[in-house]
């Protein structure tokens, strides 16, 4: 996998701007592909209203 470019934390307490969140669902995509039956993640560049309930942040 190549390396991806983030600017800030992301995640619970990170700063969770639109493209590094992007750019992290879709790292995270690529490696949930190699765990069946898991389901990718909506590239969306959110979290959802509470993040501690986001897709995104459990798969981090």
């Amino acid at each position: 996998m190549s390396a991806i470019r983030i600017t800030q934390a992301e995640g619970l307490g990170g700063v969770n701007s639109l493209n590094d969140v992007k750019a992290v669902q879709t790292a995270l995509n690529k490696l949930l592909k190699l765990i069946s039956p898991t389901k990718t993640l909506v590239v969306d560049g959110r979290l959802c209203s509470r993040p501690e309930n986001s897709q995104t942040v459990t798969a981090i």
